[in-house]
Order: structure tokens, then C-alpha cells, then sequence
């Protein structure tokens, strides 16, 4: 009987494990297959990168796990593919079957779990159903969905959190010292999938600290003060111990990682993506709803202020502190949205409802009460995920979840002829600069519709790297300079606040208000209209853009824009007959790879006296020779002091040169040839070592 018994659990289990990881294969097919869009920044880079890899791993294995350990110092790593790639090779390659396969992979595996921490924190009803119920529940939050459904990956981060909250939980919490490397490593890895999961860390560790501060408060009054200083030290230590722990594996796993974070001021970088408190206030809420908030904060509070057991009213203080320090991490200190930012509070709400539902059991009312939280899940799932209530009555916001139902673009067929336009003006015609950066148009857009379409043209444009955000990115003067054809979208298109892309708005005013440079092009008579009433027009280069004109354009953006932005080096290239590229070194000197003829120019500060050092390496000794000319000009491009240094690859090549730029703006560099008539073919050179720095008195080499 016991054995009949077991096998019926057995496949009772099997049963619910099937049905819930067929709802969610189902959630995304119904999703996906009801999109008519374009994906563009992280939506497509996420499926672009995993489509990339699989077929690289398919083809060598090995370069693929380079690949995938390379893109560890970078901002967007690649670890979340290694996973996926078995999945996509049987299932397929489709933006479905990675859709599916993250959530096979990651979304169903987090439900588990905490399926398996809500076992261990509720009373009234049995380890099974507590177990279940979070499962199924995290498959009615719209906001864990929007994170998937866009494509994020980040969701796996959320499993090394989770992880390490159920070690923390299982048996008697923390009890064990053991558990601390295994913590350090479920937050080392959550950190390494993606960056933000640091401030999940932090904000776990400082949950610890609430919960053990509340736990030994009382308990310490009563004992001796150097007992009390033994016993309240114990907390800190554990916590020290788990961020070294933690520290300790990312050095050893990804030390390029670590240099890479640690080398970078990532809340300057990412400072125009903050939004005011009551901006972000309001996001916040939308993207759970009223209702989820409260009886997730309600049934935390509820089920730590009844249960009397001390292992469960652990595990229930780590998750109140942990949603605190994350409310005010998000809310108070970085205030950036984004659908991939409420993976931080998913977990702790998620369980928060399932402790709320263990506390009604207790009610004779109990069937009416639960059946009305159910009833608010599912209407609430069905308002986020749904076109059916898109059009629902304001006051529901205040309670519900924002609505994002599968997006249908209206000008679907406006971009396809926008493409198809594109692809049948002269190569001649490119490199293109994009001046826009919304939700309805921007580069990223064209260039992933190009790849859609690539049955038809050529898979892919010749973009320009455009500059979007003003705190991470550079100014546009240089990707005009390349480009052949400039795409102006108006009125202007922004993601952000208006005011944090400037970057983007110098640009469409300086074709729309007829600037000086917009005089180098000429509009094409066709133009396109999108969706939201934006006009994109095509403008086609006539004649280069002479030196003293980019110069002045330089210092008019400088006006417009204000703070340099994020990113921005110190010398822009202002013309190139090659390729031409500019690497800052950790010191603040430049190397800078080039042929004649080519000019630069230094846009940092310059001193009274000016000196310049570098040294010259040429790739070829068949080269003559280069003339390196340095002219002090101002902010017209009208040059004040010339000097000039010659040099060939028989001589050393170390210069140090002075000028005087007491009136100057900028710094200009030209890379001549030795001789008027001698051919640049063989002239490839690197200007190592270069800096600019102050000097007391004139010297010149010529």
C-alpha cells in the first residue's frame, strides 16, 4: 500500500511538473507568434548572439567557448548561451526557439526553486502546495514575462540569488558555516551573468544583517557586554565572509570581469538613463500593479509576525530585508527602469503572495478570500500579457499591471519600403548615419528589418556607430564626417529624457535649422512615414566637409550639448584618406594607427604652453616618411601656431614639440606625406605614446 502510494505521488508530480512546463511553452508561443515588429538594442542582441554562437559552436566548439570567455570583460557577456545552444540545435534557430529555450532553461528551474524556499517558509498548508503554488505563481507575474518575452536573458541572474537563498534556508538557516562558499558562488555567478545582479547581492547581504539585527536584539540585552560583542559580531563576519567568498570567485573565474568593473565609474556611465522619484515611483507600480505589491509586502509582513518558528521567521526577515534594500537601491539610489530591473523584486513578492496564501488558509472564509486572490492573479495576467483589457478604464492602473500585449507595428510595410529603398541606392551611398534613437525608429531597427528581409537584399547596412546616450556615448561629429548619407527622423526621436540626448538632437537641428554642415548634403525626394507621425528623410552627401567647417560644427555641438559626453576621447579624427583609429592607454596617453593623409583633433583643454610628445613606428620601411604638422586653431578652425616635425622609418621616431595656445580652442594634428607627390600605399604608421600636457617654455623641433 505504501508503495502504491509513493508511485501515485510519484506520477501526481510528474503530472504538475509536465503541465507547468507546458503552460510555459504555451505562454510563448501564443505571445510570440501574435508579434508583427522589428526588435532592435538588447531585444535583438540577446537572440543575435545566441543565433551567432550556436552556429559558431556548431562549426568549432572552441572558438566558440573563446568567444564566450572574451565577452566577459565586456558590458554584454555571452555566458547566458552556453546552455541554450543544445536546445537551439534541436529545436531550431527562430527568435521562438530562443524565446522557449530561456525559458526552459531559466524561467522553469526558478519556479522550482522557489517553489522549494516557499515550502520551507509556510505553516497552514503542506510543502506540496506551498511548493506548486509558487511555481505556478511565478507564471502569472506579467513582469517576470516582459523580461523574457523582450528577449532578456537576465532572468538566469535571478537563479544565483534564488540558490543562494534556498542554501541559506535549507534545514537550520546559516547555521552552517559550510554554506558560506556556496553562497559566494550562487552571488558570484548571478554577478557574472549580469552586472546589476551586484546591487541583488548587496542588497541579499544587507537582508542578512536586518534579519540576524533583529533576531539577537533581544537577546543580547540580556547577556554580558563581551558576549554581546561576541555574538553581534557573528553576523558581520558571516557577511564579510560571503563577499570575499564571492570576490574570490569571480577573481578566479573571470578576473578580466572584475578589472573591467573596477576600472569603470558604471553609475557616471549610465547616469542619463535615471529618471526622477516620481518617474520611477510610477514605473515601479505599473510594472507589478497596486495589487501585487500589497499582498506581497502584506504576506511577508503577516507570515513574519505569526509563524513561530525561528528557522522560518530567518528565512522571512531575509526576504522583507532583501525587498527593502533592493526598494531603496532601485528606487532611491539608481532610479534606472527597465523590464529586466524588476527581476529584483519578482523573487521576494513572489513569495510574499504564497505566504499571504498560506495565512488565509487559516480563515473559515478561506475559500472565498484565496479565490479572490487567484481571481486578481489571473485578471492581472491577463491585463499585462493581453490586447483584451488594453483599453480598460485608468483607475485600474492603480491596481493592476501596465498593459503590453504582443506589439503590432502599424508601418510594418513603411520600413519594409524603407529597406527595400535603402538597398536600391548606390553603394556609393554609404557609410549611413542614423539620427534617431526612439522606440518607433532608430539604427538598430533598420539594421535588424535589413536582416529580416535578407531573403530579398543584402543582409546589412554600412552604419555609422552612432552616439544615443549623453552619459555613455560621444559626440556625432566624427560619424557625420564618414558618412555619405545622413537619415533624419522628425520630429526628434528620443528614448530617454530629451535633455540626456543631445547627442541625437544636435544633429536633426543641425539639418533641420540648415547648420553649415548640413550644406555638404542634399535631401532625397523620397521620405517615409512612420508610425506616431515621424517623417525619416534621406540626406545624400555632395561634397566633403572641409576642416575649418567640422571644426566649427565641433564647437557649436559643444554648446548645445554641455558636459562632454560619457565616452568621448580626446582626439577626434577629422579626415582620413585610410582607416584611421584612436586607442586611449590606462595612462592617459593615446595611440593613434593612420596613413597620410589623415588630420585629428585634440578637443581636451590645452595649456598656456603646450607640449607634445610621441613617438612615431612605421608598419613598412618602404615608406618615404610622414610630416607630423600641429596647429594650434581656434574655435572658427582658423590656424594661430603651426609646427612640424618630419620623420622616416631610418630615424627615431621620438618627437617632442611646443606650441604656444594661450588663444587657441584646439589642438590640430595632420599626418602628411614626406613629400607632396609621394604615394601613402606603403605608409602605414602608429603614433604611440602621444600626450599632451603643459610646459614652461617654447621649444621647437622641426
Amino acid at each position: 500500500m505504501l508503495k502504491s502510494l509513493r508511485q501515485q505521488s510519484f506520477w501526481q508530480q510528474c503530472g504538475l511538473l509536465s503541465l507547468y512546463i507546458l503552460l510555459a511553452i504555451a505562454i510563448v508561443y501564443l505571445y510570440v507568434s501574435q508579434e508583427q515588429t522589428f526588435f532592435f538594442w538588447d531585444r535583438a542582441a540577446y537572440y543575435n548572439w545566441a543565433w551567432e554562437m550556436t552556429q559558431t559552436f556548431r562549426e568549432s566548439p572552441q572558438l566558440a567557448w573563446q568567444e564566450i570567455r572574451q565577452s566577459l570583460a565586456s558590458d554584454y557577456n555571452k555566458l547566458y548561451i552556453l546552455p541554450l545552444i543544445p536546445l537551439m540545435r534541436l529545436a531550431g534557430q527562430s527568435r521562438m526557439s530562443y524565446i522557449a529555450s530561456v525559458a526552459l532553461v531559466y524561467q522553469i528551474p526558478l519556479g522550482l526553486i522557489l517553489g522549494k524556499i516557499a515550502s520551507s517558509i509556510t505553516s497552514s498548508i503542506s510543502p506540496r502546495l506551498s511548493f506548486w503554488s509558487a511555481a505556478f505563481l511565478t507564471l502569472v507575474i506579467p513582469s517576470t514575462w516582459y523580461t523574457l518575452l523582450e528577449g532578456y536573458p537576465d532572468i538566469g541572474g535571478t537563479l544565483g540569488i534564488a540558490g543562494a537563498i534556498l542554501v541559506y534556508s535549507y534545514r537550520r538557516p546559516f547555521n552552517s558555516w559550510n554554506k558560506i562558499p556556496v553562497i559566494g558562488l550562487l552571488i558570484a555567478l548571478a554577478f557574472m551573468f549580469r552586472r546589476h545582479f551586484g546591487y541583488a547581492a548587496l542588497s541579499f547581504l544587507l537582508g542578512l544583517c536586518f534579519q540576524e539585527t533583529i533576531l539577537k536584539s533581544q537577546k543580547l540585552a540580556k547577556l554580558s557586554i563581551a558576549t554581546t560583542l561576541r555574538e553581534g559580531s557573528m553576523p558581520v563576519i558571516k557577511v564579510a565572509l560571503i563577499s570575499l567568498c564571492s570576490l574570490f570567485w569571480i577573481a578566479l573565474l573571470t578576473p578580466s570581469l572584475l578589472h573591467y568593473v573596477l576600472q569603470q565609474n558604471l553609475t557616471k556611465l549610465y547616469s542619463s538613463y535615471a529618471i526622477s522619484l516620481a518617474h520611477v515611483f510610477t514605473y515601479y507600480k505599473v510594472s507589478f500593479g497596486w495589487g501585487m505589491w500589497l499582498f506581497g509586502i502584506l504576506g511577508l509582513g503577516i507570515a513574519t509576525a505569526t509563524t513561530q518558528s525561528l528557522e522560518k521567521r530567518r528565512v522571512l526577515l531575509l526576504l522583507l530585508g532583501y525587498l527593502g534594500f533592493s526598494v531603496l537601491i532601485w528606487w532611491g539610489y539608481l532610479r534606472y527602469p527597465g523590464v529586466h530591473y524588476n527581476l529584483h523584486f519578482t523573487l521576494p513578492l513572489t513569495l510574499g503572495v504564497v505566504s499571504l496564501f498560506d495565512w488565509l488558509y487559516q480563515f473559515q472564509s478561506q475559500i472565498l478570500l484565496r479565490g479572490f486572490l487567484i481571481f486578481y492573479l489571473i485578471l492581472n495576467f491577463t491585463i499585462g500579457l493581453t490586447p483584451w483589457m488594453s483599453g480598460h478604464p485608468a483607475w485600474l492602473n492603480y491596481f493592476f499591471v501596465r498593459s503590453q500585449p504582443p506589439v503590432q507595428r502599424q508601418d510594418y510595410r513603411e520600413i519594409k519600403s524603407l529597406v527595400r529603398y535603402l538597398h536600391e541606392i548606390p553603394e556609393t551611398s554609404f557609410p549611413l548615419y542614423v539620427a534617431s534613437s526612439s522606440q518607433v525608429f532608430n539604427s538598430d531597427l533598420l539594421q535588424n528589418a535589413s536582416v529580416f528581409f535578407s531573403g530579398q537584399y543584402r543582409t546589412t547596412f554600412n552604419l555609422v556607430p552612432t552616439p544615443e546616450v549623453d552619459s555613455r556615448d560621444f559626440y556625432p561629429l566624427e560619424g557625420l564626417l564618414k558618412s555619405q548619407s545622413v537619415i533624419i527622423a522628425t520630429p526628434f526621436q528620443h528614448h530617454l529624457s530629451p535633455l540626456e540626448q543631445d547627442v541625437v538632437r544636435v544633429v536633426v537641428n543641425a539639418f533641420n535649422k540648415h547648420r553649415e554642415i548640413s550644406q555638404d548634403f542634399e535631401r532625397l525626394p523620397r521620405q517615409f512615414f512612420l508610425q506616431k507621425d515621424v517623417v525619416v528623410s534621406i540626406y545624400q552627401r555632395i561634397q566633403p566637409t572641409a576642416i575649418p567647417v567640422a571644426i566649427r560644427t565641433l564647437d557649436w555641438m559643444q554648446a548645445q550639448i554641455g558636459d562632454r559626453p560619457g565616452t568621448q576621447l580626446d582626439w577626434i579624427i577629422l579626415s582620413q584618406l585610410f582607416p584611421s583609429s584612436v586607442v586611449r592607454h590606462p595612462d592617459s596617453s593615446y595611440r593613434i594607427f593612420t596613413h597620410p593623409t589623415a588630420s585629428f583633433l585634440y578637443i581636451d583643454e590645452l595649456s598656456p604652453m603646450t607640449q607634445i610628445r610621441g613617438e612615431v613606428q612605421f608598419a613598412d620601411s618602404q615608406c618615404i616618411g610622414t610630416t607630423l604638422q600641429f596647429s594650434t586653431v581656434d574655435a572658427e578652425g582658423t590656424p594661430l601656431q603651426v609646427v612640424q616635425q618630419q620623420l622616416t622609418p631610418h630615424q627615431d621616431g621620438k618627437f617632442s614639440l611646443s606650441l604656444a595656445a594661450a588663444k587657441a580652442r584646439y589642438l590640430q594634428m595632420d599626418v602628411l606625406n614626406y613629400e607632396p607627390n609621394a604615394s601613402p600605399n606603403h605608409c602605414a604608421l602608429e603614433i604611440q605614446s602621444l600626450q599632451i600636457q603643459g610646459n614652461q617654455t617654447p621649444q621647437q623641433s622641426t
